[in-house]
């Protein structure tokens, strides 16, 4: 179990400077601060956790589809007017 760990660290470390450049890079590349805070958000630790949780369904709770496009814009930070106008046009 020991060669395994060190085995992981020493990848993780060959590999850690290219992802850390990517990122960089990644960052950099946003022109504005509103794109610049959206993926600052998404790459934040555990800020895709919500996709683990359990549906709504499965616990005997239901959202209509309206509920569910309002609750994912919003932890997206997509703004709710825009996504009235997308619901309309359908």
């Amino acid at each position: 179990m020991a060669v395994y760990s060190k085995r992981c660290l020493t990848e993780q470390s060959w590999d850690s400077p290219g992802i850390t450049q990517a990122r960089q890079q990644a960052e950099e590349s946003k022109s504005d601060t509103t794109q610049k805070a959206q993926f600052l958000a998404a790459s934040a630790p555990h800020s895709g956790d919500w996709l683990l949780a359990l549906h709504v369904a499965s616990c005997g709770h239901k959202l209509d589809d309206d509920a569910v496009h309002v609750v994912v814009a919003l932890r997206l930070g997509l703004n709710l007017r825009s996504l009235t106008l997308l619901r309309s046009d359908c």
